[in-house]
């Protein structure tokens, strides 16, 4: 709230959320049921109806992984129809039934009925009872899927950026004091992405004026779920403590606490109105507990999703069950000037609920921005006094000093390479490693034999086609990222590129 947040993320794919069969299993009791539903024209077109409201948000229509929201989570859904064989009826019932903290459980919106019915629909993509042994990979024959890009993709306004991608924030500040005469007051800063790792990203704040020099680790993912609305970006006074002398005793920490005990549930739908038309909008809500300043707190989030809209069209945060903010969506593009450049912003209003008095923020963003915020105008007012600032970026730059464009060419003669042997025959949804170099690059970047690569340097790996592919665009002698499932636990490696002759 890469604002958020993690802010569901909605409908997770059911093989998104088991990316091995062994980290997401049915009880044993649960799998052996049958389903008691007949296939019939009249059973499946309304398992489809009730699959396209509830499911194709992130499924897709076919079950290809490329529904519209499919480009907001950290992986994306994986092919149902090449997975469906590893699960039986009763397992994928159980599954839609019980959800889990990224997938909401359907059984609030609809009847155990509904659900079989649900199961006999997806069911004509694929076979019904093959169980994989413990130790196969997941597998699939289909081609790459490209889902639709989505505002704020990766759900973090900061570690989707490069480490020295900077933002440039000028602030202007007029505050009244009981009956006193206004006073009005600017500061520019500038916001720095450090150092990242899997699980945070740093980032530097230097204000010259109030002579601020500090750095925060934020978590990753964000702390908030619901799509999109960690998205919305964030500024300095987000992220650190309140005042230019930082003693209010706040930490930066206490910003963005990490959630625990995540749970998600799908409500239902409602009708909301949204730039004059009317929508079927899905109703999910999220809970969540976290820890501000040693008090233990409980967090619930209601948002309105309408399929194709990237926002909701509206949300809630209650905590420890008082309205804290109301939330809604004003524009899906609006152009804002920063500089020489025009960036298109989506612009929400956020009105928040103080004990002495209200907040009412109204932002503009876009997520080729680091920080993804561009303007916002907020305005408090209290019994005591009244505080109006308007924030907006003077500049920014999406790219480290040492950005890629600026290592040489690769020598002619020469292709990339990362120190091991793929096995060219497997089929598995990646690239797995048959054997690493002793010594080499990718033994020192951490790389064992049997991981299963799943991305490199950014670019999604399922399949050993989609490796072929991406090896020849890398540079030699730049540091990747590449990201490997070993057993059940994803991981993230730091690889240098080396070179190999032809």
């Amino acid at each position: 709230m890469r604002i958020v947040l993690s802010l569901s993320i909605l409908f997770l794919a059911l093989s998104q959320v088991s990316l091995a069969q062994n980290s997401w299993k049915a009880p044993a009791e649960a799998a052996a049921k049958k389903n008691p539903l007949k296939s019939s024209p009249e059973v499946l077109a309304e398992g489809k109806k009730m699959y396209m409201r509830a499911c194709s948000i992130c499924h897709g229509k076919t079950g290809a992984g490329d529904g519209f929201a499919a480009g907001a989570l950290k992986r994306k859904p994986k092919n149902l129809k090449s997975v469906l064989g590893g699960q039986t009826d009763g397992a994928v019932f159980w599954k839609l039934r019980t959800g889990n903290d990224v997938m909401p459980a359907i059984k609030d919106a609809y009847s155990v009925n509904d659900t079989w019915k649900i199961v006999s629909f997806v069911r004509t993509w694929g076979p019904t009872k093959k169980m994989p042994s413990p130790s196969s990979r997941p597998t699939t024959t289909s081609s790459p899927v490209t889902s639709k890009p989505v505002h704020g993709q990766n759900l973090h306004p900061w570690s989707s950026f490069p480490q020295g991608a900077w933002v440039d924030v000028h602030t202007n500040h007029k505050m009244t004091v009981g009956n006193d005469q206004e006073q009005s007051w600017d500061s520019d800063s500038r916001m720095t992405v450090g150092k990242k790792s899997p699980s945070a990203v740093q980032i530097k704040h230097t204000n010259p004026q109030k002579k601020i020099v500090e750095s925060a680790l934020l978590p990753v993912p964000a702390p908030e779920f619901i799509v999109g609305v960690r998205a919305l970006g964030q500024w300095p006074h987000d992220i650190f403590p309140f005042g230019p002398e930082r003693k209010s005793g706040v930490k930066p920490t206490d910003k963005q606490p990490m959630p625990t005990q995540v749970s998600s549930t799908f409500k239902g739908f409602e009708e909301v109105q949204f730039d004059g038309k009317k929508y079927r909008a899905r109703l999910i809500q999220k809970e969540w507990q976290a820890t501000v300043r040693g008090k233990n707190r409980k967090s619930v989030q209601r948002a309105w999703v309408a399929e194709g809209i990237e926002l909701p069209l509206k949300w809630e945060l209650t905590v420890d069950g008082k309205l804290l903010s109301r939330s809604r969506l004003l524009k899906l593009s609006e152009p804002v000037k920063v500089g020489n450049k025009t960036l298109n912003c989506i612009v929400t209003l956020t009105k928040k609920h103080l004990s002495d008095g209200d907040i009412v923020k109204k932002r503009w963003s876009c997520s080729k921005v680091p920080g993804f915020l561009v303007k916002m105008e907020s305005a408090m007012k209290t019994d005591g006094f009244s505080l109006q600032v308007n924030e907006w970026i003077t500049g920014f730059a999406t790219k480290s000093p040492q950005a890629e464009e600026e290592l040489p060419a690769n020598p002619p003669g020469s292709r990339p390479a990362l120190g091991f042997m793929p096995d060219y025959e497997s089929d598995a949804e990646g690239a797995l490693v048959k054997f690493v170099t002793t010594g080499g690059l990718a033994d020192k970047g951490g790389l064992k034999a049997d991981d299963l690569i799943v991305e490199i340097d950014g670019k999604n790996i399922d399949s050993f086609a989609a490796y072929m592919e991406v090896m020849p665009t890398l540079r030699i002698g730049k540091v990747v990222s590449v990201k490997v499932e070993r057993g059940d636990k994803e991981i993230d490696l730091k690889i240098e590129v080396g070179e190999r002759n032809n």
